[in-house]
């Protein structure tokens, strides 16, 4: 019960605060909950529901994040191909969440553990002949393009699809939050995205945070996250050993339990 007593701010989407939440509470914390990000559906579903119509043209399919697995299988669903239209293509999932969210589709494939930036999955790749190869990246709007482009210079043919939107949340407890920042009532604000670290701070100003007479501890998922932290501005106080929402809880809890 390492987060007895202690009130931890969640900024994931709305969706995604569940599991955080029910985590939080087996190690004896409070959540409270305030997205910094929601996840919406992209613009048009017309590129991804083109590569979903071609895909016995790809010989390679890479997810980084549960949200594509997840808006991507659903729109292929929606389209008719099932789970065995994809065993053809060699799938590869970064984390794993991410692998699970795969498996639970009914495929299995490479698995790259995290922490794992796109720059580093990138460069396992270059050192293969890609020549031939097909690669299909299903992706949020905000995605990094770094990957697509060494597999580009690798020599393999790369298709990126947005197949869904991070966007601001749309806040109704600003000055709840703002007075309990003040009052040295959060213990720890954590981030699982550098989208949500981004998106909080220009909700809340930085020195409600940093200026408050307890400042709350500043919990982050991963390096990715952790450099959009401290690139603006502030401190990162704890970060997970394994990008996880149950590695993240689990660092916080053995830094206050040390």
């Amino acid at each position: 019960m390492g987060l007895g007593g202690r009130t931890i701010l969640i900024t994931r989407s709305k969706e995604q605060s569940s599991e955080f939440a029910r985590s939080i509470e087996l190690h004896g914390g409070q959540p409270v909950v305030f997205p910094a990000i929601r996840i919406e559906d992209p613009e048009s579903c017309k590129e991804c529901d083109e590569a979903i119509r071609k895909l016995r043209t790809y010989t390679d399919l890479i997810f980084t994040s549960t949200n594509a697995v997840d808006r991507f299988f659903d729109r292929s669903a929606a389209l008719g191909v099932e789970s065995n239209g994809f065993r053809h293509i060699n799938v590869h999932s970064v984390g794993a969440k991410t692998a699970g969210a795969v498996e639970a589709r009914g495929l299995t494939g490479k698995n790259f553990p995290e922490p794992f930036s796109s720059e580093q999955l990138a460069g396992l790749f270059s050192s293969e002949t890609l020549k031939d190869r097909s690669f299909l990246l299903p992706q949020g709007n905000i995605a990094k393009q770094e990957l697509a482009g060494v597999l580009r210079q690798s020599g393999a043919s790369v298709d990126t699809v947005v197949v869904y939107r991070t966007m601001d949340a749309e806040h109704q407890n600003v000055s709840q939050l703002l007075e309990m920042l003040r009052n040295g009532k959060i213990d720890v604000v954590t981030f699982a995205s550098p989208s949500a670290a981004n998106n909080f701070f220009r909700a809340i100003p930085p020195d409600a945070v940093s200026g408050s007479p307890r400042p709350p501890r500043i919990a982050v998922i991963g390096p990715a996250t952790a450099q959009a932290v401290v690139g603006l501005g502030i401190d990162v106080d704890i970060a997970a050993k394994e990008s996880t929402v149950a590695g993240l809880v689990s660092a916080i809890a053995e830094f206050y339990e040390s």
